[in-house]
């Protein structure tokens, strides 16, 4: 059993990594990317439209955030996402390992000032890539699930669901 669940890991790392690499200024490119390593049928969606996929299919479950490094951590694939009214939304994986405080890095505020991102929690690792300037939208498992949106009250409208592919 143990050997399966890091062979689980090992592919979802791999995924999560290539995709950082080749769509680092696309989150759904990238999120598309490790999805298509577990439905080759899955087809290239932005992320507000990717969003509406995940919620309805049967391909996936909802899952709470208290979760979240648990199943990435045995190598099931997790996709959060948050849509926007206009423009795009934005998706990310979760990545495995264990859980971290958020924040920590430095961001350019709306004042001009440059000001270090406190920390309100530990949350699970991601796998984000953006063509914004936030900081934090950008990770390939060094920031958590909660730094692409930067704000408690943002992150409170992320939802994550779990592939089951069925």
């Amino acid at each position: 059993m143990a050997s399966d669940t890091s062979g689980k890991v090992a592919k979802l790392k791999r995924a999560c990594d290539e995709a950082y690499a080749k769509y680092g200024s696309s989150c759904s490119h990238a999120v598309w990317c490790v999805i298509s390593q577990y439905d080759p049928s899955q087809q290239y969606t932005q992320a507000n439209q990717l969003v509406d996929y995940l919620a309805t299919s049967p391909k996936w479950q909802p899952v709470a955030v208290n979760e979240l490094s648990r199943l990435a951590s045995q190598g099931i694939l997790v996709v959060g996402g948050l849509k926007k009214a206009s423009g795009n939304g934005h998706v990310i994986v979760v990545y495995p390992g264990p859980e971290k405080s958020n924040g920590g890095y430095y961001s350019k505020r709306s004042s001009g000032k440059i000001q270090k991102v406190s920390s309100t929690g530990s949350y699970a690792l991601a796998m984000s890539t953006s063509m914004g300037q936030w900081p934090g939208a950008k990770s390939y498992g060094d920031k958590t699930v909660w730094d692409p949106w930067g704000n408690d009250a943002d992150f409170k409208k992320v939802n994550f669901w779990k592939y089951v592919g069925k």
